[in-house]
This record gives C-alpha cells, sequence and structure tokens, in this order.
C-alpha cells in the first residue's frame, strides 16, 4: 500500500537506491507502521527538500499532523492541510522545539543531514517527546561511514550548514551510542523496547509504561544485599 502511495507523490525512499533485495524503505515501512495506521496523531520529519514524503505520510496516515524540518530556506513550506513545515536546523535544540510544540510524536524519521553528530544530537533531543509506543527512525545511515564533505554539493541543504560543522563523520562515536540503545533494550533499562537494524535504517521503538517494570542493576544488588 505504501510503495504505491509513495510512487505516486514522488518520493525517493522506494527507488534503487533505497532498496536491496527487493525491498525498499517504504516495504519496511509498511510493514512495521501498517497496523499503527489509524492511531498515529503525529509524525516528524527531519528533511523535506521537495515535500514528496510529507505529502505521502499525510496520505497514509489520515489521522496524523505532519511536520517537516527542513534547513535549506528556499524550498517551499505550502503542501496544505495537516502538514507544517519548519525552516530550521536539526542541531539547533531552539528549532527542533519548533516541531509539533507541546505534543508527544507518535513516528520521528531523520532523513535531515546524515551526519553522526546530527543524528546523536537529534535523537537526544527529541526521544523524550516520543509517545510511549512510538517510533524514531534514522534514515540512510551507511553516510555516516567516512567524510561526506562532498555532498555539500551534492545535496542542497548541506551548504546552509553552520560553520564547523563536522562532515568527517566519527562512525565508531555514532556506533558506541547505539550500541548503548541496545544495551538498554536488552537489558531493560530506560524506555528503548527495543532496536531493528536493517538496510541504511536504524528503527527505535519506545517502551509502553509497565505497572512492574524489569528490575535494574542497581534493584538486583539492593536485593542481594
Amino acid at each position: 500500500m505504501l510503495k504505491e502511495i509513495g510512487n505516486k507523490h514522488g518520493t525517493d525512499k522506494g527507488n534503487e537506491c533505497h532498496t536491496i533485495d527487493g525491498e525498499s524503505y517504504l516495504d519496511i515501512y509498511d510493514k512495521l507502521f501498517h497496523s499503527v495506521r489509524e492511531s498515529v496523531q503525529t509524525l516528524a520529519e527531519i528533511g523535506v527538500r521537495g515535500g514528496n514524503s510529507v505529502t505521502m505520510w499525510r496520505e497514509y496516515f489520515p489521522k496524523a499532523h505532519i511536520w517537516g524540518l527542513d534547513i535549506d530556506p528556499t524550498i517551499n513550506t505550502d503542501f496544505g492541510e495537516r502538514i507544517n513545515v519548519i525552516i530550521g536546523d536539526q542541531s539547533s535544540a531552539t528549532d527542533l522545539d519548533k516541531l509539533a510544540p507541546g505534543s508527544k510524536l507518535d513516528v520521528v524519521i531523520d532523513d535531515g543531514s546524515h551526519l553522526a553528530d546530527h543524528l546523536e544530537f537529534t535523537f537526544n533531543h527529541l526521544w523524550p517527546r516520543v509517545s510511549a509506543g512510538g517510533f524514531y527512525v534514522m534514515e540512510d545511515t551507511t553516510c555516516t561511514n567516512g567524510d561526506t564533505t562532498d555532498y555539500i554539493e551534492k545535496w542542497p541543504g548541506q551548504k546552509y550548514n553552520k560553520a564547523g560543522t563536522k562532515f568527517n563523520n566519527d562512525r565508531q562515536k555514532l556506533n558506541q551510542f547505539i550500541l548503548q540503545q541496545i544495551h538498554d533494550a536488552e537489558n531493560g533499562r530506560k524506555d528503548v523496547q527495543s532496536v531493528m537494524v536493517c538496510f541504511n535504517m536504524i528503527w527505535f521503538k519506545k517502551r509502553k509504561p509497565q505497572e512492574n517494570p524489569p528490575p535494574t542493576e542497581a534493584d538486583e544488588g539492593l536485593a542481594a544485599s
């Protein structure tokens, strides 16, 4: 279903660059989002460009308000009802706070700069606002496997990043950050229920509150003393 909607809106999430073994981003999204299509109320996407994906999400999630953030001040920001697009920098907490202010986020998709530092910063800032049972997705994560300085000319928005932006990605640092989320999910700590790694994407799902959460290491230590 999502693939047909995505193709209609012209998103690149279903093209060859975003497909492996016949399965595209849209196929993966459809599998994981299909059961919550009617319940998602708020979706935020970092990286808007031509608006193809935000309009796709509006059709796919019929009850959701779609929020977009893009650093390029020249893009179109008017996509009609249920879509708000903000011009801003994902490395700015102030700009990120302009996304659905005062609301929880059921879905967050980071398709922005694809810079390791930005991925970590944006996750740390927006994850507390993700709703219980909600999803956070990092797209195109293989772009962080080295120096992406040449993308400044390839991707229109990159030249608007502030001076001092690190385009030579520290992937090991990002790996350690992701590994910590995996350990938290594995051990039932914090609020990360699960982490899924697939082709060029990393998914995080937020745990729903439990009446009796698993004991922490500190709890177990106290019990044994």
